[in-house]
């Protein structure tokens, strides 16, 4: 394991729309700013996206109000937007990659029939907007997926938009010329056939490093959910070109304690990751060295 620096950020204040907790901060440099856009928990059980902003990328000043709600006439998102991914493009438009969560109707599905059927549908989303204050909303894409969380790469790859998805414990990537032409899905990345088992959960945006892309990703295995890392070939990233052989960061997990690596920065030579567990927003940074390092890159 690595040395890890980490710190609170943001904790949940006292009022209706975040009273539940926040999670999975999304962080772009934008207007000269760093803008943490975040899923917000209400007590109405409604998912909002509020949106903090810093000089520094550490100490944030949030907006009072949420800037993100769903419409009522989203049938596929009735209750909000959770796992926000963002990224900048080079338009300077932000993309943020979200999961739509409804409420099946009563009799739409059978709960005795499996352990695994649960009365709500997730869906993905998209929101774009240059000015995080206006949003367009695009979605649901592979509305018949079900998948946990979606991330897009910040940049198209032989003229194709990419997006990854974590889907029954594994990371999965599709790729299309347009956001509504998404269909299938191949599989990136499992523990089938390795010596470590788990799930695999969707980690922040991949970042474009010398060698390739660096993806980052969690894996839980009993009650641990480790961070690790691979690297993805630049022009075709489905293809694994490593993946590390050590975890980078490791912590303990309880039913309770839900954890999301959602935002990865590089800052003078450091990488700063931004996450959500428990409730609250936190900052881990690791040495860029020591990340590469692993990939033996």
């Amino acid at each position: 394991m690595m040395e890890v620096i980490h710190s609170t950020v943001l904790e949940p204040q006292d009022i209706w729309w975040e009273r539940g907790g926040l999670s999975s901060p999304a962080v772009v440099e934008f207007a000269g700013k760093y803008q943490l856009l975040y899923a917000a928990l209400g007590e109405d059980g409604i998912s909002r996206l509020g949106l903090a902003v810093s000089d520094d990328g550490e100490l944030f000043k949030r907006l009072d109000s949420p800037i993100y709600e769903t419409p009522d006439d989203v049938p596929d998102a009735r209750l909000g937007l959770i796992q926000p991914r963002a990224i900048l493009t080079s338009g300077k438009e932000t993309i943020i990659c979200a999961i739509g969560r409804t409420v099946l109707p009563i009799g739409t599905i059978n709960l005795k029939d499996t352990e695994q059927a649960v009365p709500w549908k997730q869906s993905i989303f998209t929101l774009s907007t240059k000015d995080l204050r206006h949003f367009r909303l695009t979605g649901p894409i592979m509305p018949n997926l079900g998948c946990d969380a979606a991330v897009s790469f910040p940049a198209r790859i032989s003229s194709r938009l990419w997006l990854l998805q974590a889907l029954s414990g594994n990371l999965m990537l599709s790729n299309a010329k347009q956001w509504d032409e998404f269909e299938g899905s191949l599989q990136l990345l499992s523990t089938e056939g390795k010596t470590t088992g788990g799930i695999l959960s969707l980690g922040p945006p991949p970042i474009l490093v010398e060698n390739g892309w660096l993806l980052l990703y969690g894996r839980s295995e009993k009650n641990e959910l480790y961070l690790e890392a691979a690297l993805l070939a630049k022009e075709n990233p489905l293809v694994v070109l490593k993946r590390s052989t050590e975890p980078l960061w490791r912590l303990p997990t309880s039913p309770n304690s839900a954890v999301s690596w959602s935002s990865l920065l590089l800052q003078r030579g450091s990488f700063h990751l931004y996450y959500s567990a428990k409730g609250t927003v936190g900052l881990a940074k690791f040495s860029q060295e020591s990340i590469l390092a692993s990939l033996n890159v």
